[in-house]
């Protein structure tokens, strides 16, 4: 009877391991394919970067502006892979050890804005990551110049 139990649990272990496979393996959209949010008129251009791949390729540039005393992070262009959890992050580096998040990437091609809390120095953080933090990888990072 006990040899039978340990082979019924290895089966059902088995059947789950098989099926968390397969889950992970069929396409599903973690993350809106595809967003165009407006241009910022009257913005006046604080810092930019083109991105760089990470471990996913990732295309686009980076630009912090500067619209009525308020900063905003906009993704000109932008383009990467699709992942579970991904982040938006200003960083002192590109290995997410000192950030700022901005939130949820919020499509994974197009034009997008992110707004900056005003009390954040901006001219210590010259990275901005797009990170999965299920799986503390970088998909993509712009290395920022500032202009201003």
């Amino acid at each position: 009877m006990k040899d039978q139990n340990k082979i019924i649990i290895i089966i059902v272990i088995i059947g789950i391991i098989i099926t968390l496979s397969l889950l992970y393996l069929i396409p599903q959209d973690f993350v809106k394919p595809e967003l165009h949010q407006d241009e910022l008129s009257g913005a006046i251009i604080y810092a930019t970067g083109e991105f760089q791949s990470g471990d996913h390729p990732t295309s686009g540039t980076a630009q912090i502006l500067e619209v009525n005393n308020t900063f905003v992070l906009r993704f000109e262009n932008f383009k990467t892979d699709d992942g579970p959890g991904l982040y938006v992050y200003l960083s002192r580096d590109t290995e997410a050890t000192d950030f700022i998040s901005l939130g949820e990437l919020k499509a994974i091609e197009g034009n997008m804005n992110y707004n900056i809390n005003t009390e954040i120095e901006l001219n210590e953080y010259k990275n901005v990551l797009v990170w999965c933090e299920p799986f503390s990888v970088l998909f993509g990072y712009a290395q920022l110049d500032f202009i201003i």
